[in-house]
């Protein structure tokens, strides 16, 4: 209503259940969870009780903040990857995972190679230059080593991408080969207080459903 969006903080805390079950939805939530405490609004009025300053009324979110969690939720939920399932069997759990991603990313450059599991073999790779549409998107210079967890965790996304039909109901372990630990860590979470590392986590989690495929560990 009139670019506003109300009751959004019941909606996150009953997501925030719901992406306890289902932990793909995290990336989604943290979104919506950031837009609620956003701008400092939120703790002006906690300390003075006025609102002067905050352009939105008490209990409302601008809708243009939450409108792409809003409609990735939608999606993920009304079955846009198909329905919500998933089947464990015992084999899966006791067998090591049939492929592997290994990453890797620089302030120039980045690629990745995909192995069986049980030994080094590559069976594909692929590389990119990190060119000045990708600076201009992360809002990186060149050579900013900076945005070095930004730049590996996309490597991961682009590993998904690439090799989507591979990773098809497969348990997938993705290997972070890098220093940038945050990454790792955003890439097994699928979620990052970081708005920018969490969008990239959202896409890597709504590519990883689709595919139905699990990550199932990771390394430095």
């Amino acid at each position: 209503s009139k670019g506003l969006v109300r009751n959004l903080r019941s909606l996150a805390g009953e997501l925030s259940w719901i992406a306890g079950i289902v932990p793909r939805l995290r990336p989604f939530v943290s979104h919506l969870w950031a837009a609620i405490h956003d701008s400092g609004c939120e703790q002006q009025r906690a300390g003075t009780g006025r609102s002067s300053g905050c352009r939105r009324p008490k209990g409302s979110v601008f809708l243009r903040r939450v409108e792409h969690a809003l409609r990735w939720t939608l999606a993920f939920l009304e079955g846009e990857c198909g329905g919500l399932q998933r089947t464990f069997r015992v084999r899966d759990r006791v067998h090591l995972p049939g492929l592997v991603i290994r990453t890797d990313a620089s302030t120039s450059g980045m690629g990745a190679v995909l192995c069986p599991a049980e030994d080094d073999a590559v069976l594909e790779y692929w590389a990119d230059k990190i060119d000045e549409n990708d600076r201009a998107r992360f809002g990186a210079a060149r050579g900013d080593p900076a945005f070095m967890p930004e730049f590996e965790l996309l490597a991961v996304l682009v590993s998904l991408r690439v090799w989507g039909a591979q990773l098809r109901d497969a348990s997938v372990s993705v290997v972070v080969q890098a220093d940038a630990t945050a990454a790792l860590g955003v890439a097994l979470r699928l979620a990052s207080p970081k708005p920018l590392m969490n969008a990239l986590a959202a896409e890597s989690a709504l590519d990883l459903e689709c595919h139905r495929a699990d990550m199932v560990t990771g390394e430095h």
